[in-house]
């Protein structure tokens, strides 16, 4: 089978290594199950607030699955991750056009197609299109389905039947955590007092913190400094400014 198109680019640093599980281990682990061995059923839908990681491990899971091997010992399995997000005006039926034919299909945001009876249809044949082929759906929403799912009644109940599984958002020691672990995959030495200091000062959803440490990094690299409180105090006034 030919490897189809993803639906975006998926970024560099989202691997299950960059991901700070903190009181998600459980979730982590169900996850790393179902994506290797596709256990109990075809779907698992991962719920959770906003900056709690769901983009960060769907497009981590998708990476894994594509660098497994199959268990036949072929090549990469085919896999699509698509954020409905990046879909404001474009219908599921015309963008998962093809998408039944992989072995597994990443749907971020999912709760934004609830509602849209097309939209829903759409998923509906997905679902089927997956089942029959032995393929596999992961799902991401901001609620759980028992509080807002989607109202065609087939497709409500086979992702109930499904897996489900929650994460939490990170509290300051995760976050914190997190940070680290992230500036280290980028080969960056960020020091404990800096973690505070920026935890203390900037936004704390870890959509915010991470976007601070990626520009924190260009700015360290063109003023060949060190992440040290004073630096980031400086580029954080001249950004203000």
């Amino acid at each position: 089978m030919r490897q189809l198109p993803l639906g975006v680019r998926l970024a560099d640093h989202a691997t299950l290594d960059t991901f700070h599980p903190g009181a998600n281990g459980a979730t982590l682990e169900r996850l790393v199950a179902f994506v290797d061995a596709g256990i109990d059923g075809i779907s698992l839908v991962l719920s959770g607030p906003s900056a709690s990681g769901k983009t960060h491990l769907l497009q981590a899971a998708c990476a894994r699955f594509s660098a497994g091997q199959d268990r036949a010992g072929g090549g990469t399995r085919p896999c699509g991750y698509l954020s409905l997000g990046d879909l404001p005006s474009v219908r599921l039926t015309t963008a998962l056009e093809g998408w039944g034919q992989l072995a597994l299909v990443v749907l971020d945001r999912v709760d934004g197609a609830f509602g849209d009876h097309q939209s829903e249809v759409a998923l509906m044949r997905l679902y089927n299109d997956l089942q029959r082929r032995g393929g596999r759906l992961l799902l991401a929403a901001r609620q759980p389905l028992s509080a807002r799912g989607p109202q065609l009644a087939d497709l409500a109940s086979r992702l109930r039947s499904g897996l489900h599984a929650s994460l939490q958002a990170p509290d300051d020691e995760a976050a914190g955590a997190a940070l680290r672990l992230r500036a280290a995959a980028r080969g960056l030495e960020l020091p404990e007092e800096t973690v505070s200091w920026l935890l203390r000062r900037a936004r704390r959803d870890m959509h915010s913190l991470c976007a601070l440490l990626d520009g924190l990094d260009e700015a360290s690299l063109v003023e060949q400094r060190r992440l040290t409180v004073p630096f980031v105090r400086d580029m954080l006034r001249m950004h203000d400014n």
